[in-house]
């Protein structure tokens, strides 16, 4: 046999064993403790107050409706020209996957009650294809400066301030407020904030798969407990 048919063949005999080693190394690898499916989320916060107002029927009603929920929570203005409307999408998409499940509610806030009434968040509702039935708090009905402290002292919100005139972008840029959605757990924690307005499609991807998984976990885990901060 020619060198070069011998060193062939152990050069292929070499890439099997190789191959072969690689495949079960992966096909057996233990669950990887520092990715971040196997983090903890952290504690951020505990909510200690409460924020009273009318629900879009009309009704009586405060933030305390979610407590013991699981909850996806974010600022809501119904004519928003910065992102409200793509936040408002990703809540809809944790509704269509959780929306079943007995511990998980959705809560979103007028952040300019006095142009949101009842009646509005309603139409708007209705018009995004939520259901009454849908286990989502549409909150209204107080003022602006108390849900703007609520949100920032309780939630851990970025401040609330109004757009002066001369720098709005369009006729319905009243106020700067936080675009992100907050996720809190059965024990009214604050856990995470999640940027799912990204103007790179990426980033808004991965945000939001982020929070649909951190959101999966805190239903998963029953007592949704980690060491407080």
């Amino acid at each position: 046999m020619s060198p070069l048919k011998i060193y062939s063949g152990v050069a292929i005999i070499a890439a099997l064993t190789a191959w072969g080693g690689w495949s079960a190394r992966n096909r057996f690898r233990l669950p990887d403790p520092y990715a971040p499916e196997h983090q903890p989320i952290p504690v951020k916060s505990a909510i200690t107050a409460d924020l009273a107002g009318t629900d879009a029927a009309g009704q009586p009603a405060s933030f305390a409706a979610v407590k013991g929920k699981v909850c996806a929570c974010s600022y809501l203005f119904t004519r928003c020209p910065h992102g409200c409307a793509i936040v408002f999408g990703a809540m809809r998409e944790l509704r269509d996957r959780f929306g079943s499940h007995p511990d998980f509610h959705l809560a979103s806030l007028a952040v300019l009650p006095d142009m949101d009434s009842p009646g509005v968040l309603r139409e708007f509702a209705v018009s995004q294809g939520v259901n009454t039935s849908d286990p989502w708090l549409l909150l209204t009905g107080f003022t602006r400066a108390s849900v703007w402290q609520f949100t920032e002292t309780q939630l851990g919100m970025t401040p609330t301030r109004e757009t002066p005139a001369g720098e709005r972008l369009s006729s319905c840029d009243y106020c700067e407020h936080d675009l992100r959605i907050v996720l809190i757990d059965r024990q009214s924690r604050v856990r995470g904030h999640y940027a799912v307005m990204q103007t790179n499609e990426k980033d808004r991807a991965f945000m939001l798969e982020k929070l649909i998984n951190d959101t999966r976990r805190l239903l998963e885990d029953k007592d949704s407990s980690t060491a407080a901060p």
